[in-house]
């Protein structure tokens, strides 16, 4: 998996919950967004974009 600093990684999960990935300056930004919902949540900040990755995918 290849993202650039200024591209989110954005994907649709099995269930259909959309997700995006951000680099931050501490690491890379997980988000989710519902169908319906006026704004993203914010799920958590990891080290790297595989482990933020592996957490969209739960």
């Amino acid at each position: 998996m290849f993202a650039t600093e200024s591209q989110p990684v954005i994907g649709i999960g099995e269930r259909g919950r959309r997700w995006m990935v951000s680099r931050c300056l501490t690491g890379w930004r997980l988000e989710f967004r519902d169908v319906g919902d006026q704004t993203a949540t914010y799920a958590g900040t990891f080290g790297s974009l595989e482990s933020a990755m592996a957490e969209a995918a739960r």
